[in-house]
């Protein structure tokens, strides 16, 4: 069982980082996270753009079942 996910402003911590790559992304989604990734690497945080756009996908998965998917 995982760890409850946390998420701090403009910065995508260890757990979120492990709860999208669990999840059932689109591609575009996939790259997004990526592509945020790479630049909180760079600068250090998100902008406020990018940030909303991680929290709009997480939302958007947060109720998924990890324990109960096929595969």
């Amino acid at each position: 069982m995982r760890t409850k996910v946390t998420y701090n402003k403009n910065y995508i911590s260890k757990s979120l980082e492990d709860f999208f790559l669990f999840c059932p992304l689109i591609t575009i989604e996939r790259k997004i996270i990526r592509d945020c990734l790479t630049a909180q690497l760079q600068y250090g945080k998100l902008t406020n753009r990018r940030w909303e756009r991680v929290v709009q996908i997480y939302h958007k998965y947060k109720d998924y079942d990890h324990d109960n998917r096929v595969g």
